[in-house]
């Protein structure tokens, strides 16, 4: 019994000393961790800019609006606008639908468009959260629809379609963290259309601002 009460005093001795030896390895293991500089992406914990929606005009309605003047004319007009320009974000690349929808409704004047299409952009820059400032490119190509109905003392109504063009570039800057993108742009626009079986071209060069929000 005594030589087992021996034994296991010299087996708690040698793990103290065991314990000892080792605290001083594990104290300086810590010191070094806390003395190496930690590298950390500037994305790391913020939002990601994984898909957006261009938030300039969504939606724009006007319902049951009477208009007046002086000259007699009263007329009761109406009018629906909804306008889908989104895209999912790839960081150097973003793509999505473009949808436009225009109805406008004013007793005898009648006018309907729609627009369907897509659009690509290249960003110089990946579009990634940390990134605040963001230049890019983009092409839009969409075909639209549109007629138009006049009918009071005279008759007038006539319907146009076509495709139109958009190249351009411009940059989108991120002043208020990672939900909202003020973006300015210039481009080149090119409207090819058909107006009655009577083609004509219209182009230009125009710029742009608008707003992004990413989801």
């Amino acid at each position: 019994m005594q030589v087992l009460i021996a034994l296991l005093t010299i087996i708690s001795f040698r793990l103290a000393f065991a314990q000892t030896n080792l605290q001083p390895e594990k104290e300086q293991t810590l010191l070094a961790e806390a003395r190496t500089p930690k590298t950390q992406n500037r994305s790391d914990g913020l939002r990601q800019r994984d898909f957006h929606i261009d938030a300039g005009n969504v939606i724009n309605l006007i319902l049951g609006e009477n208009l007046k003047s002086d000259s007699g004319t009263n007329r009761d007009r109406n009018r629906q606008t909804i306008n889908l320009d989104a895209g999912w974000n790839w960081g150097s690349f973003e793509a999505g639908p473009l949808i436009y929808y225009d109805k406008y409704d004013a007793d005898s004047y009648k006018e309907e468009s729609l627009s369907l299409g897509g659009q690509v952009a290249y960003n110089f820059i990946p579009n990634q959260p940390g990134n605040d400032l963001v230049p890019y490119t983009y092409l839009k190509l969409y075909h639209f629809d549109y007629d138009y109905d006049h009918s009071t003392n005279f008759s007038s109504s006539y319907t146009e379609k076509g495709l139109v063009y958009e190249i351009g570039g411009g940059v989108k800057y991120f002043p208020f963290g990672e939900y909202l993108a003020l973006v300015a742009s210039a481009y080149y626009k090119v409207n090819d259309a058909e107006q009655d079986s009577v083609d004509y071209t219209v182009n230009g060069l125009r710029a742009r601002g608008s707003f992004l929000i990413y989801f």
